[in-house]
């Protein structure tokens, strides 16, 4: 894995893939919205990087809903970082999920997954020097918060 490049980037690029995702036949019909809020400075962050991160996120929601399932995507500042929250109202995880097999390489509950979307997702979280947090109930779904600082520190 390549160490992550982090030129400035303004993370209103997450809204914008966000939005490009939501036109797909498949996801359409879920599609909540995104909401902004506040204003949100450029971090330092690898665009390919994170592009990925959202794009397993936002695919992990899709996944998980039902027919009258829904996604939204929230971005807020914090002091000193950003955060993006992607939330759905679908099947939910267990808290033994969540604790023995989330984050965890080739543990899966799909019948086409692998099993290395979370785990490499917190991976690029790690590697941005912010952290990925998991909230979720069975039959009421999920949201997953990603918090990145402004700036990147050094190793």
């Amino acid at each position: 894995r390549r160490p992550p490049r982090r030129p400035p980037w303004a993370i209103t690029s997450w809204r914008r893939q966000s939005v490009s995702l939501s036109t797909t036949a498949e996801t359409r019909r879920a599609w909540a919205g995104v909401t902004s809020r506040g204003k949100l400075p450029p971090i330092e962050a690898d665009r390919e990087q994170l592009e990925s991160l959202v794009s397993n996120l936002l695919g992990n929601a899709r996944e998980a809903l039902g027919p009258a399932g829904r996604i939204t995507v929230e971005t807020s500042r914090t002091e000193g970082g950003v955060v993006l929250s992607v939330s759905d109202n679908g099947c939910g995880m267990t808290a033994a999920f969540m604790k023995e097999s989330l984050f965890r390489p080739f543990h899966t509950t799909k019948k086409k997954g692998l099993g290395i979307g979370m785990f490499q997702s917190r991976l690029i979280v790690e590697a941005h020097r912010g952290s990925l947090q998991a909230d979720s109930e069975p039959g009421r779904g999920t949201t997953f918060r990603v918090m990145l600082p402004l700036k990147a520190t050094a190793k």
